[in-house]
């Protein structure tokens, strides 16, 4: 009994030590490997979170103005401070821009009229500051003037006459030529004073007329037009009109219908000729032609005092918007 209890108990010590003794099974080695790299993933990401990304931010700093000064061959770097203790102009280069600046009042009104005009003979003279605001204006909301060549008034033996476009049509038959020159000479004086006080915006046109019309035109290849009231144009215009002879015949209706044609403000019509006048038919071609309703003045010359108040000359500026003037060329006086 003893012996079989005791062989019982030996084999159960036995079995527990075999079993103390036999290896247990361990955690699987892929697992391991991944914790492992888990744990390494984990701290790389920590890591890169903790990194700013772009450009490092750094923190406000003063600026300043910074100029180079080259003398005897070595620059220079001066500060906003060494400029102001320097003094003089570089202090004042860093006043601000708004006290740099003159103020709007001190400025002056026209401000196109301090720069070079430009006198062109072929009738496109500058000039148009006149149509345009100045400072003040501009100030305050003004717009240019529609008619940028902008109006004058002129007048031709006391007829005023105002506009932007001047047409004058006179008279150059041999008539004109009578009492010692002094019609066609006291015609060319008055038509030289009208043309000097129209503008370089303004514009002109002369047509001497006997048979036929003599235009002024300085630049033959191109056809007649309106010129501005340049300097140069009012020269050229001087040395026209002193060419022009008395000679020939009288035929209005040309020079009329050249001068209307035109589309001028302002047409003044000179004539010492009552024969041929123009019938009523005549009078109403012109109104037809009229079309831009140019006032057309008519100015009379004849020897003694007009005892005719309804001629043709009366007539054609009643109906275009005119006025009418009887000149008594004895009364002219002589040179």
């Amino acid at each position: 009994m003893a012996t079989a209890e005791q062989n019982s108990l030996q084999n159960s010590l036995d079995g527990d030590q075999a079993g103390l003794l036999a290896p247990r099974r361990g955690i699987p080695a892929w697992i391991l490997s991944f914790l492992l790299h888990a744990v390494i993933f984990a701290m790389l990401l920590i890591t890169i979170r903790q990194v700013p990304r772009g450009a490092a931010v750094e923190g406000d700093r003063e600026a300043g103005i910074v100029l180079v000064q080259n003398k005897d061959e070595q620059a220079k770097y001066l500060t906003s401070g060494e400029m102001s203790a320097a003094g003089g102009d570089q202090a004042d280069s860093t006043k601000p821009l708004s006290e740099a600046l003159p103020a709007a009042e001190s400025l002056p009104n026209n401000l196109l009229g301090a720069l070079p005009s430009h006198d062109s003979d072929s009738g496109t003279g500058t000039g148009v500051e006149s149509g345009l605001p100045g400072v003040d204006d501009l100030l305050k909301g003004v717009k240019p003037s529609k008619d940028i060549g902008g109006k004058v008034s002129t007048q031709v033996f006391g007829i005023q006459g105002t506009g932007s476009k001047f047409v004058y049509v006179f008279d150059r038959s041999a008539s004109m030529s009578g009492f010692d020159g002094r019609p066609l000479r006291a015609a060319k004086e008055q038509l030289i004073a009208s043309l000097k006080s129209l503008g370089p915006t303004q514009q002109f046109q002369i047509i001497f007329y006997n048979q036929s019309p003599r235009v002024f035109n300085p630049s033959p290849d191109q056809p007649p037009r309106l010129l501005y009231g340049t300097e140069s144009n009012i020269k050229l215009a001087e040395k026209f009109i002193n060419a022009i002879q008395g000679e020939g015949g009288t035929e209005h209706m040309p020079a009329l219908q050249l001068a209307v044609g035109l589309s001028p403000d302002v047409i003044f019509f000179l004539t010492d000729a009552q024969e041929p006048g123009m019938s009523d038919s005549d009078l109403d071609k012109v109104e037809r032609w009229n079309r831009s309703a140019a006032s057309i003045n008519s100015i009379e010359f004849g020897a003694g005092k007009s005892y005719d108040k309804n001629n043709f000359l009366v007539k054609l500026a009643r109906r275009n918007f005119g006025q009418h003037a009887y000149k008594d060329v004895t009364q002219f006086g002589g040179q």
